[in-house]
């Protein structure tokens, strides 16, 4: 998934996982990793870091959740439809994709296991 190497298969999750590895090994202490997806990649993205085994990161301390989306509209408020039957979507504003994100997942995940 998005692979950035040019010489060797290096993965952007892998790289950003493995900086949060040397504060994790610098602080003695594990950091709680919230990774935000869309309806659209979530799977994929579940199972690729499953696949490669979170690349090392101790999986207990990763939360996935996903961003809302909402009706892709033109700028004259018309809808798009991604099919006949289907509304296409598009993700909310950056605030917005928080939302999902409950007092249960958000705040008490990283308290669970402190």
């Amino acid at each position: 998934m998005y692979n950035i190497g040019i010489t060797k298969e290096v993965y952007i999750f892998q790289r950003i996982i493995e900086n949060l590895l040397d504060v994790v090994n610098e602080a003695e202490s594990w950091i709680h990793l919230f990774i935000m997806t869309s309806e659209k990649n979530n799977e994929a993205t579940v199972n690729f870091l499953r696949e490669k085994k979170f690349f090392g990161y101790n999986e207990e301390y990763v939360t996935f959740f996903t961003q809302e989306m909402a009706p892709a509209v033109d700028y004259n408020g018309k809808i798009f439809l991604e099919t006949k039957s289907r509304m296409a979507t598009s993700r909310t504003e950056t605030a917005a994709g928080f939302r999902p994100c409950s007092a249960a997942t958000w705040l008490r995940s990283p308290r669970k296991r402190a």
